[in-house]
């Protein structure tokens, strides 16, 4: 086992950690003896399969580490591998910023040939689709599209924004802020953006005196900026799992951050509305 051509032909696999000699030693390298514990470098395959004679007559204990998956650098073909794989993530991004496709079918494509040059294995793709993240996401997305046909949503929105009218600009510019964080409250920023979109229209064809950048503009800062709600962004959802998190821990932790953003966004797309992009 101490060499490593014998490690490869006989058991498939490479030594990673192990006993070593002291340094200065006649030999130098592994130093192995009874009870010694290795960690080796091979596919199930071999140990479980095709070596498992050569493995039962040496070890007297096999265990594969969960989920491992060493990282793979130093050779030409890894080079080649890692450099492909940024390649195909940065012609990604500029393809769906050109619109000259759809994030939806590219990412497919991406993650096709991500498979191909063995950048991703089958069971790695399988494990990264998470089925209680996407149910939650799809539940959100259930609860809005329920408000939005109750009336709920559009009655409460077009009541706080007929009192802010009074107070100007800022109030204005402040109750979609606040309508919209109250929304994201209970429903997915994509679904607020398609409900409080056509409201901002409206608003404006009725009082021309408003501004529909400063609007516009809040509507997209607030929408993508969900910190008190784990319902309001799709990273929120994705973390929480994961991380065990609670709503109570997104009001805890986000509530300063999202008063410290909503004073921003309110002054700053008020202030600056001649010169934000739009017509």
């Amino acid at each position: 086992l101490d060499d490593a051509d014998v490690v490869r032909t006989r058991f498939g696999a490479c030594v990673v950690a192990g006993p070593r000699a002291p340094l200065g030693s006649r030999r130098a390298g592994l130093k192995l003896a009874s009870g010694s514990v290795m960690l080796l470098e091979a596919s199930f395959r071999y140990p479980f399969g095709r070596a498992r004679d050569e493995w039962s007559s040496c070890f007297s204990l096999v265990h594969q580490i969960p989920n491992s998956s060493p990282p793979r650098f130093g050779s030409q073909v890894d080079d080649r591998r890692n450099a492909l794989t940024c390649i195909g993530a940065i012609t990604l991004i500029a393809l769906v910023t050109a619109d000259i496709c759809k994030l939806s079918w590219g990412g497919g494509v991406l993650l096709l040939f991500y498979l191909l040059i063995a950048a991703l294995s089958p069971k790695q793709l399988m494990n990264a689709i998470r089925a209680d993240i996407l149910l939650i996401i799809a539940g959100a997305l259930a609860i809005g599209k329920g408000l939005e046909k109750s009336g709920i949503v559009n009655f409460v929105s077009a009541s706080l924004i007929s009192f802010a009218k009074p107070y100007g600009r800022f109030a204005v510019t402040g109750i979609i802020y606040i309508v919209i964080w109250s929304i994201q409250l209970f429903i997915n920023n994509s679904a607020v953006v398609a409900i409080v979109g056509p409201m901002i229209v409206r608003m404006v064809e009725e009082d021309p005196t408003l501004n529909a950048k400063t609007l516009v503009w809040t509507m997209v800062y607030a929408a993508g900026s969900s910190f008190t709600s784990p319902l309001g962004y799709q990273t929120n959802l994705m973390v929480m799992p994961t991380g065990q998190y609670t709503f109570g821990d997104f009001v805890k932790f986000g509530g300063a951050v999202q008063a410290f953003n909503f004073v921003a966004v309110v002054v700053l797309c008020t202030l600056l509305a001649p010169h934000l992009p739009g017509s």
